[in-house]
Protein backbone atom coordinates (compact mmCIF):
# COMPACT_ATOMS: atom_id res chain seq x y z
CA UNK A 1 0.00 0.00 0.00
CA UNK A 2 2.61 2.34 0.93
CA UNK A 3 4.42 1.66 -2.66
CA UNK A 4 1.48 2.13 -4.30
CA UNK A 5 0.86 5.46 -2.50
CA UNK A 6 4.38 6.52 -3.41
CA UNK A 7 3.88 5.18 -7.25
CA UNK A 8 0.50 7.16 -7.48
CA UNK A 9 2.20 10.31 -5.46
CA UNK A 10 5.10 10.39 -8.39
CA UNK A 11 2.68 10.67 -11.04
CA UNK A 12 0.48 13.22 -9.27
CA UNK A 13 3.57 15.82 -9.48
CA UNK A 14 5.18 16.69 -12.69
CA UNK A 15 8.56 16.55 -11.40
CA UNK A 16 7.83 13.00 -10.42
CA UNK A 17 6.22 12.42 -14.28
CA UNK A 18 9.19 13.60 -15.35
CA UNK A 19 11.74 10.75 -13.66
CA UNK A 20 9.11 8.54 -14.39
CA UNK A 21 9.74 8.82 -18.02
CA UNK A 22 13.38 9.31 -17.92
CA UNK A 23 13.68 5.66 -16.72
CA UNK A 24 10.79 4.61 -19.20
CA UNK A 25 12.95 6.61 -22.07
CA UNK A 26 16.21 4.80 -20.45
CA UNK A 27 14.65 1.48 -20.38
CA UNK A 28 13.54 1.75 -24.05
CA UNK A 29 16.42 2.85 -25.66
CA UNK A 30 18.37 -0.05 -23.53
CA UNK A 31 15.67 -2.30 -25.44
CA UNK A 32 16.58 -0.61 -28.69
CA UNK A 33 20.08 -1.01 -28.37
CA UNK A 34 19.60 -5.09 -27.61
CA UNK A 35 17.70 -5.15 -30.28
CA UNK A 36 20.05 -3.51 -32.90
CA UNK A 37 22.63 -5.34 -30.97
CA UNK A 38 21.02 -8.96 -31.59
CA UNK A 39 19.63 -7.64 -35.23
CA UNK A 40 23.92 -7.01 -35.88
CA UNK A 41 25.07 -10.27 -34.48
CA UNK A 42 22.39 -12.07 -36.12
CA UNK A 43 23.05 -10.20 -39.54
CA UNK A 44 26.95 -10.82 -38.85
CA UNK A 45 25.24 -14.82 -38.50
CA UNK A 46 23.62 -15.06 -41.52
CA UNK A 47 25.98 -13.03 -43.31
CA UNK A 48 28.84 -15.52 -42.19
CA UNK A 49 26.88 -18.23 -43.16
CA UNK A 50 25.79 -17.06 -46.88
CA UNK A 51 29.70 -16.38 -47.42
CA UNK A 52 30.58 -20.04 -46.43
CA UNK A 53 27.36 -21.22 -48.53
CA UNK A 54 28.64 -19.46 -51.51
CA UNK A 55 32.22 -20.26 -51.58
CA UNK A 56 30.63 -23.79 -51.18
CA UNK A 57 28.58 -22.99 -53.85
CA UNK A 58 31.73 -21.85 -56.11
CA UNK A 59 33.59 -24.55 -55.62
CA UNK A 60 30.95 -27.10 -56.65
CA UNK A 61 30.52 -24.55 -60.03
CA UNK A 62 34.09 -24.62 -60.75
CA UNK A 63 33.91 -28.51 -60.19
CA UNK A 64 31.66 -28.67 -62.20
CA UNK A 65 32.95 -26.46 -64.55
CA UNK A 66 36.04 -28.76 -64.31
CA UNK A 67 34.12 -31.70 -64.99
CA UNK A 68 32.18 -30.36 -68.06
CA UNK A 69 35.59 -29.38 -69.59
CA UNK A 70 37.33 -32.89 -68.89
CA UNK A 71 34.31 -34.29 -70.57
CA UNK A 72 34.28 -32.07 -73.56
CA UNK A 73 38.33 -32.78 -73.98
CA UNK A 74 37.24 -36.40 -73.89
CA UNK A 75 34.41 -35.88 -76.05
CA UNK A 76 36.95 -34.42 -78.49
CA UNK A 77 39.36 -36.89 -78.62
CA UNK A 78 36.84 -39.83 -79.15
CA UNK A 79 35.31 -37.83 -81.96
CA UNK A 80 39.13 -37.34 -83.42
CA UNK A 81 39.48 -41.26 -82.93
CA UNK A 82 36.61 -41.84 -84.80
CA UNK A 83 37.18 -39.36 -87.61
CA UNK A 84 40.94 -41.21 -88.32
CA UNK A 85 39.36 -44.69 -88.23
CA UNK A 86 36.90 -43.61 -90.66
CA UNK A 87 39.61 -42.32 -92.73
CA UNK A 88 41.82 -45.22 -92.34
CA UNK A 89 38.35 -47.22 -92.96
CA UNK A 90 37.87 -45.41 -96.25
CA UNK A 91 41.77 -45.71 -97.42
CA UNK A 92 41.44 -49.69 -96.85
CA UNK A 93 38.06 -49.89 -98.86
CA UNK A 94 39.84 -47.90 -101.81
CA UNK A 95 43.12 -50.18 -101.46
CA UNK A 96 40.67 -53.25 -100.94
CA UNK A 97 39.01 -51.95 -104.44
CA UNK A 98 41.77 -51.08 -106.30
CA UNK A 99 43.08 -54.83 -105.64
CA UNK A 100 39.94 -56.04 -106.55
CA UNK A 101 39.83 -54.24 -110.09
CA UNK A 102 43.24 -55.29 -110.60
CA UNK A 103 42.18 -58.66 -110.07
CA UNK A 104 39.50 -58.77 -112.98
CA UNK A 105 40.33 -60.32 -115.44
CA UNK A 106 40.75 -57.90 -118.66
CA UNK A 107 38.39 -58.83 -121.30
CA UNK A 108 37.91 -57.98 -125.18
CA UNK A 109 35.95 -59.27 -127.63
CA UNK A 110 38.41 -61.40 -129.45
CA UNK A 111 35.91 -62.18 -132.25
CA UNK A 112 36.42 -58.28 -133.14
CA UNK A 113 40.02 -58.59 -132.23
CA UNK A 114 40.47 -61.53 -134.95
CA UNK A 115 38.27 -59.51 -137.71
CA UNK A 116 40.41 -56.63 -137.25
CA UNK A 117 43.65 -58.62 -137.92
CA UNK A 118 42.14 -60.04 -140.99
CA UNK A 119 44.59 -60.19 -144.24
CA UNK A 120 47.06 -58.16 -142.37
CA UNK A 121 50.51 -58.94 -142.73
CA UNK A 122 51.87 -60.84 -139.93
CA UNK A 123 55.29 -61.58 -138.14
CA UNK A 124 57.06 -64.14 -135.97
CA UNK A 125 56.35 -63.20 -132.24
CA UNK A 126 57.42 -64.17 -128.99
CA UNK A 127 55.02 -63.01 -125.64
CA UNK A 128 56.26 -62.43 -122.05
CA UNK A 129 54.28 -61.33 -118.88
CA UNK A 130 54.39 -59.90 -116.01
CA UNK A 131 55.59 -62.47 -113.26
CA UNK A 132 54.02 -63.71 -110.64
CA UNK A 133 50.72 -62.32 -112.37
CA UNK A 134 48.24 -65.19 -113.22
CA UNK A 135 46.03 -62.29 -114.50
CA UNK A 136 48.33 -60.78 -117.14
CA UNK A 137 49.83 -64.77 -118.01
CA UNK A 138 46.13 -65.31 -118.48
CA UNK A 139 45.04 -62.44 -120.45
CA UNK A 140 48.74 -63.88 -122.71
CA UNK A 141 47.43 -67.22 -123.35
CA UNK A 142 44.42 -66.04 -124.95
CA UNK A 143 46.23 -63.83 -126.98
CA UNK A 144 48.37 -65.86 -128.49
CA UNK A 145 45.32 -68.19 -129.09
CA UNK A 146 43.52 -65.55 -130.96
CA UNK A 147 46.33 -64.51 -132.93
CA UNK A 148 46.87 -67.78 -134.04
CA UNK A 149 43.21 -68.01 -135.10
CA UNK A 150 43.98 -64.62 -136.50
CA UNK A 151 47.01 -66.80 -138.79
CA UNK A 152 49.74 -65.44 -136.57
CA UNK A 153 52.17 -68.08 -135.22
CA UNK A 154 51.01 -69.83 -132.14
CA UNK A 155 53.30 -69.00 -129.38
CA UNK A 156 53.59 -70.15 -125.75
CA UNK A 157 53.34 -67.24 -122.84
CA UNK A 158 55.82 -67.41 -120.55
CA UNK A 159 57.00 -64.75 -117.39
CA UNK A 160 59.59 -62.16 -117.92
CA UNK A 161 62.83 -64.02 -116.67
CA UNK A 162 65.14 -62.55 -113.91
CA UNK A 163 68.26 -62.60 -116.09
CA UNK A 164 65.75 -60.32 -119.33
CA UNK A 165 67.25 -57.53 -120.25
CA UNK A 166 70.61 -57.31 -117.36
CA UNK A 167 73.20 -56.82 -120.15
CA UNK A 168 73.34 -53.45 -121.69
CA UNK A 169 72.87 -53.26 -125.42
CA UNK A 170 75.56 -53.75 -127.87
CA UNK A 171 77.24 -49.84 -128.74
CA UNK A 172 79.57 -49.17 -131.59
CA UNK A 173 81.63 -46.97 -132.47
CA UNK A 174 81.34 -44.79 -135.64
CA UNK A 175 82.18 -47.51 -138.32
CA UNK A 176 80.07 -49.34 -136.77
CA UNK A 177 81.95 -51.44 -135.08
CA UNK A 178 81.17 -52.59 -131.31
CA UNK A 179 82.57 -50.60 -128.14
CA UNK A 180 83.82 -52.45 -125.25
CA UNK A 181 82.78 -51.66 -121.86
CA UNK A 182 85.23 -51.07 -119.09
CA UNK A 183 84.26 -53.66 -116.37
CA UNK A 184 83.71 -51.63 -113.93
CA UNK A 185 81.20 -49.58 -116.60
CA UNK A 186 79.76 -53.01 -117.43
CA UNK A 187 79.00 -53.92 -113.79
CA UNK A 188 77.29 -50.46 -112.74
CA UNK A 189 74.88 -50.94 -116.00
CA UNK A 190 74.01 -54.46 -115.08
CA UNK A 191 73.27 -53.09 -111.41
CA UNK A 192 71.49 -50.76 -112.68
CA UNK A 193 69.27 -53.08 -115.11
CA UNK A 194 68.43 -55.50 -112.16
CA UNK A 195 66.93 -52.49 -110.43
CA UNK A 196 64.55 -51.99 -112.69
CA UNK A 197 60.83 -53.47 -113.36
CA UNK A 198 60.94 -56.70 -115.17
CA UNK A 199 58.80 -55.18 -118.29
CA UNK A 200 61.33 -52.59 -118.51
CA UNK A 201 63.84 -54.70 -118.62
CA UNK A 202 62.09 -56.91 -121.34
CA UNK A 203 61.89 -53.61 -123.26
CA UNK A 204 58.46 -51.52 -122.12
CA UNK A 205 60.71 -48.21 -121.68
CA UNK A 206 61.32 -45.40 -123.16
CA UNK A 207 58.36 -42.75 -124.24
CA UNK A 208 55.96 -45.63 -123.76
CA UNK A 209 56.31 -45.06 -119.91
CA UNK A 210 55.41 -41.12 -119.99
CA UNK A 211 52.20 -40.14 -120.60
CA UNK A 212 50.09 -42.96 -120.91
CA UNK A 213 49.30 -46.06 -119.01
CA UNK A 214 49.52 -49.50 -120.95
CA UNK A 215 48.82 -52.63 -120.06
CA UNK A 216 50.93 -54.57 -123.25
CA UNK A 217 53.44 -53.47 -125.23
CA UNK A 218 54.64 -53.96 -128.87
CA UNK A 219 58.56 -54.23 -129.57
CA UNK A 220 60.73 -54.81 -132.79
CA UNK A 221 64.21 -54.14 -133.09
CA UNK A 222 63.58 -50.53 -134.81
CA UNK A 223 61.79 -47.69 -133.89
CA UNK A 224 58.02 -47.51 -134.21
CA UNK A 225 57.25 -44.34 -134.01
CA UNK A 226 53.96 -42.76 -132.43
CA UNK A 227 51.75 -45.67 -131.56
CA UNK A 228 49.00 -43.52 -132.53
CA UNK A 229 49.90 -43.29 -135.99
CA UNK A 230 51.01 -46.59 -136.66
CA UNK A 231 50.28 -48.21 -139.73
CA UNK A 232 47.56 -51.34 -140.26
CA UNK A 233 49.79 -52.57 -143.28
CA UNK A 234 52.65 -53.27 -140.78
CA UNK A 235 52.62 -55.86 -138.23
CA UNK A 236 53.15 -53.77 -135.63
CA UNK A 237 50.80 -51.45 -136.81
CA UNK A 238 48.04 -54.11 -137.59
CA UNK A 239 48.49 -55.68 -133.94
CA UNK A 240 49.00 -52.56 -131.59
CA UNK A 241 45.33 -51.28 -133.85
CA UNK A 242 44.14 -54.33 -132.96
CA UNK A 243 44.82 -54.27 -129.62
CA UNK A 244 43.42 -51.01 -129.01
CA UNK A 245 40.50 -51.26 -131.16
CA UNK A 246 39.26 -53.74 -128.74
CA UNK A 247 40.38 -52.04 -125.36
CA UNK A 248 43.49 -53.37 -124.58
CA UNK A 249 45.53 -50.28 -124.24
CA UNK A 250 48.76 -51.41 -126.15
CA UNK A 251 51.89 -48.95 -126.58
CA UNK A 252 55.05 -49.48 -128.21
CA UNK A 253 58.84 -50.11 -126.53
CA UNK A 254 61.92 -48.30 -127.87
CA UNK A 255 63.61 -50.51 -130.36
CA UNK A 256 65.79 -53.65 -128.86
CA UNK A 257 68.28 -54.90 -131.00
CA UNK A 258 68.43 -58.59 -129.06
CA UNK A 259 65.45 -58.83 -132.15
CA UNK A 260 65.81 -60.04 -135.51
CA UNK A 261 64.00 -58.50 -138.58
CA UNK A 262 60.28 -60.00 -138.81
CA UNK A 263 60.17 -60.93 -135.68
CA UNK A 264 57.96 -58.84 -132.43
CA UNK A 265 57.88 -59.12 -128.84
CA UNK A 266 54.79 -58.54 -126.88
CA UNK A 267 55.00 -57.63 -123.44
CA UNK A 268 51.74 -58.00 -121.46
CA UNK A 269 52.37 -56.48 -118.19
CA UNK A 270 49.93 -56.14 -115.09
CA UNK A 271 46.33 -54.79 -115.13
CA UNK A 272 47.17 -50.68 -115.41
Amino acid sequence: MQLMAKIVNAFSSAEGLLHVFEWVSIGAGALTVASLIGIALTSRTVSRQNKIAFEALKGHVAQAQTEASGAKAAQQRVETQLAKARSREAEAETKLEEIRKRQERRGADWTKFTNELYGKPTSDLEIFCQPNDDEAYSLASIMSLMLATAGWPLVQPVPIPENMGIQPPTYVDAQGKPITLRPDIQAMLEKQAKEMPPTVRAGAGGAALGSFTFGIFVVANKDLGDWQELDSATPAGALVNALNAVGLNAGVGPANNELPDNKLRIIVAAKP
